[in-house]
């Protein structure tokens, strides 16, 4: 550092002159004008020439500056006046500038400060080189449902970077809770820089920020020089969700896409519609949130057209209706990604929020069933009734079948006479049933029933035989608790011979639709612990869209992304007619024969309003080829052709 102090005499003033030769670093340099904070002696004439390195800057900042202001009698530089020059040109400072700072546009810069005849003027400033004493930078990839922390705290003089990054065709999330900066107006050196490739924002002083950006990257810079400063904010990828249209019929099956899981910032809308004459109804059966007073960050939003009720607690079967044919709902979370929802919608035209507790019972059972042959033709005999005579339609409610009506179907028993199960002849020596029938029973000798009506008095018919099973087939992948693959195929120790009063059911490999349709359960309504009918009962009952079933089950009948189950349901007949593994089954109006739909499996309770579950046997048709091809190769099922 070179100073040159020259003392000039004049009468009567006497003028100090002072120059500095400053060689800046990352330190402060500090000046400050003799007496401060009192007014500058009269007579100072002092200059300092800065510099730093060639690729530097210099930074200048004044904490308190106050020369004379200038008037019409009294222009700038007459008295008190700061001159800086960085090689750009003179900017001449005369009056007061709180909190001023200057970056230079080279490594060099020329500070000049005259006080003038009187005393006048103060400063207190700091110049320094452009550099910081600490700088970091970060790279962040956000993952999916993840919620990363960009969080830091920075000493004076330093710049810490975070540069998130997504991947292509998604966007950031940033919540930034905490930003504090030495505050300036407009912001100066302490600063908050965040970029995306749309927008650069700054800020200074206590900050907040919320931003959805449309970018798959975001720069965040955290700039100090005069104070310390931090910033806590937190960042998350978002896969942009389209939001929803729906338009849903009456019986059309249920919407169940109503979902949000826990990612973070999920927000979505789904919007129903439906024709005149019916409303839209939506059931929430998986409906959990923390249980907060407020609805903050995470709830739901459902408008039924006349109001928005928003909510955020965990309920049980929540129902909400639209007023008239339009209803939206919308769910939002925050960066916790707190709350779980599933629901679904139906289009419904009466008091309950599932179409087919709606639905007026009309359970038709026609004395022309499986009679006659239809249009077409079954490979074998299969599937026909035994009705005797002809008698018009009637309703049914859980009655007694006539005896041999139904042909193909058997008890099945232990040695000790125990009726616990259903099952249907699908061959001559192969019965179709439940596994859960079988669960436990290994070691035990079962058998099969056939042609049997009053399971109570024995010789009643000419036709009943007993046969023991011979070996037991269990579809894999079973569990009992869950009764997954819940169907199985009884090989016999001796043949079945077929006649008027005993033969097989029809099978399809092909999965039917009969959504609202009604088949016909039969059997003498045993269970494992107990039974209900010494005689063989059969009723209507109405197949439930399998979307809502699933709901009432807690979305759990999916199997490898594929419905296996029939769901039914009847106003009139108790949930638990018919056997446990015996058949529900259709009349094909292209054969007029019946045909086995599914086997029954499972229900909450007898007479619960909830559906009860069959298993769907065209879903497992190969696997029951299968089992035939292994033990009696010659025989087949029969099916339409």
């Amino acid at each position: 550092m070179i100073s040159a102090i020259f003392l000039v005499v004049l009468i009567p003033t006497l003028v100090v002159a002072e120059v500095q030769d400053v060689t800046l670093t990352a330190d402060e340099f500090k000046m400050q004008n003799p007496a401060y904070p009192e007014q500058a002696p009269a007579g100072l004439d002092l200059t300092w020439n800065f510099s730093v390195e060639p690729a530097q800057t210099i930074v200048f900042k004044c904490f308190d500056l106050s020369t004379t202001r200038p008037t019409e009698w009294d222009p700038c530089g007459q008295r008190s006046v700061m001159i800086l020059d960085d090689g750009s040109g003179e900017q001449t400072l005369c009056g007061r500038f709180p909190g001023y700072y200057m970056f230079t546009k080279g490594s060099k810069l020329t500070v000049k400060f005259r006080s003038g005849p009187s005393e006048s003027g103060r400063y207190s400033c700091t110049v320094r080189a452009n550099v910081k004493v600490k700088t970091e930078t970060k790279e962040i990839q956000l993952e999916d449902n993840k919620v990363m922390d960009i969080s830091g705290d920075a000493v004076r003089f330093a710049e810490l970077t975070w540069h998130v990054i997504n991947e292509p065709g998604t966007q950031i999330k940033l919540i930034c809770d905490s930003m504090n900066t030495y505050q300036t107006n407009p912001c100066s050196t302490d600063k908050i820089i965040i970029e995306d490739k749309n927008h650069i924002r700054e800020y200074c002083g206590s900050q907040k920020a919320f931003l959805d950006t449309k970018s798959t990257w975001i720069t965040i810079k955290l700039i100090t020089d005069e104070y310390p400063g931090h910033i806590r904010c937190s960042a998350a990828k978002i896969r942009p969700v389209e939001d929803e249209f729906i338009h849903l019929e009456l019986g059309q099956p249920a919407y169940t896409d109503i979902i949000k899981r826990t990612e973070p910032f999920f927000n979505k809308t789904w919007t129903f519609t439906t024709s005149p004459g019916n409303k839209i109804a939506i059931s929430c059966p998986d409906l959990r949130y923390g249980g907060g007073l407020s609805c903050n960050d995470d709830f739901y939003a459902v408008n039924d057209g006349t109001q928005e009720i928003i909510g955020c607690r965990t309920e049980q079967d929540k129902t909400f209706f639209s007023a008239g044919q339009r209803l939206t709902f919308r769910v939002q979370s925050g960066r916790y990604g707190s709350g779980i929802i599933h629901c679904l919608a139906q289009a419904v035209d009466g008091p309950n929020a599932d179409h087919y507790q709606n639905i007026v019972s009309e359970e038709v059972d026609s004395s022309e069933f499986g009679l006659e042959n239809g249009p077409r033709q079954t490979n074998c005999r299969c599937g026909w009734a035994n009705k005797g005579a002809r008698s018009a339609a009637r309703i049914l409610r859980g009655q007694e079948a006539k005896l041999h009506e139904f042909p193909w179907m058997v008890g099945i028993r232990d040695s000790t006479r125990f009726y616990f199960c259903g099952g249907s002849i699908i061959t001559h020596w192969h019965v179709l049933t439940a596994t859960h029938c079988l669960y436990e029973k290994e070691n035990e000798p079962l058998f099969v029933v056939i042609g049997e009506h009053d399971i109570t008095r024995e010789g009643e018919s000419e036709s009943a035989i007993v046969i023991k099973v011979a070996k037991r087939y269990m579809a894999s992948g079973y569990s009992n608790t869950s009764y997954t693959n819940d169907i199985a195929v009884l090989a016999l120790s001796k043949k079945i011979e077929f006649n008027q009063h005993v033969g097989p059911i029809c099978l399809t490999p092909n999965r039917i639709n009969l959504d609202n349709q009604y088949i016909l359960v039969m059997g003498w309504g045993t269970t494992l612990v107990r039974y209900q009918s010494p005689t063989l009962q059969k009723a209507y009952v109405r197949v439930v869209d399998i979307n809502v079933c699933d709901a009432k089950y807690s979305f759990s009948l999916k199997r490898n992304g594929d419905y296996h189950k029939v769901c039914y349901h009847s106003k009139t007949s108790d949930g638990c007619q018919g056997d446990s593994g015996g058949p529900l089954v259709w009349v094909d109006p292209e054969t007029n024969r019946y045909t086995q739909i599914s086997l029954v499996s499972y229900s909450h309770a007898c007479g619960h309003e909830s559906p009860s579950v069959s298993v769907e046997v065209s879903y497992f048709y190969n696997w029951i080829q299968s089992v035939i091809r292994d033990t009696y190769p010659e025989e087949m099922t029969c099916s339409k052709i």
